[in-house]
């Protein structure tokens, strides 16, 4: 807990962030998004950014007609016109 020895408060947006990444790895982003958006400091507008793609991002993921995005770009490697030796 770092309420007992932070009596100014500077660590407390280090302690949000935490949590908010924390969240966000669970796949909470609508808590996730809820406290990047408390989150002060120099770093504000970039929490901000991410709080606005996890909102887009649940929206995506909760519309099932979405399309999906490929897991990777394809990187070149087929196998078309590779021989077979026997």
């Amino acid at each position: 807990q770092v309420e007992g020895f932070d009596t100014r408060g500077r660590w407390e947006d280090a302690g949000r962030y935490n949590l908010a990444r924390a969240w966000e790895l669970q796949r909470v982003d609508d808590e996730a998004a809820k406290i990047y958006e408390q989150i002060g400091g120099p770093q504000e507008a970039g929490h901000a950014l991410r709080a606005r793609w996890l909102r887009e991002r649940g929206r995506t993921e909760a519309t099932p007609d979405a399309p999906t995005p490929d897991p990777a770009p394809p990187t070149g490697d087929t196998d078309e016109g590779a021989q077979e030796s026997n």
